[in-house]
């Protein structure tokens, strides 16, 4: 029954973890400050993306909303004129719908428990 909450955060460990690791190994030259900026910005994202995957086993609906919000900002940062922020708000929006699934599987099964008892 809780196939899609167990999925959608695993799925969210998996991007987390690849999208980090290229995050910190990926250093920049020294004086390429548009590019350290860019850095800080996916970092800034990915702690955004890691605050909502703390609820994704728990509250699929809080995972919601900090995916909506890492998307939107990932949006703004595309239309700033970083394109490749648009790759990034895409699979942020697949998990944000991943997780509004699950949040109505759990209100599903909550329902059923209390027609049950």
């Amino acid at each position: 029954m809780f196939f899609l909450k167990i999925a959608n955060g695993l799925l969210i460990t998996v991007w987390l973890l690849f999208m980090t690791y290229k995050a910190i190994t990926i250093t920049p030259y020294p004086y390429d400050f548009d590019a350290q900026a860019l850095r800080s910005l996916t970092m800034i994202l990915l702690f955004i993306q890691l605050l909502g995957w703390a609820f994704s086993f728990s509250k699929p609906f809080v995972t919601f909303g900090f995916m909506t919000t890492s998307t939107v900002i990932s949006i703004l940062f595309a239309l700033g004129g970083e394109p490749q922020y648009l790759i990034f708000a895409f699979v942020t929006i697949i998990f944000a719908v991943l997780s509004l699934a699950a949040n109505s599987e759990v209100k599903k099964k909550k329902s059923l428990n209390k027609k049950q008892a």
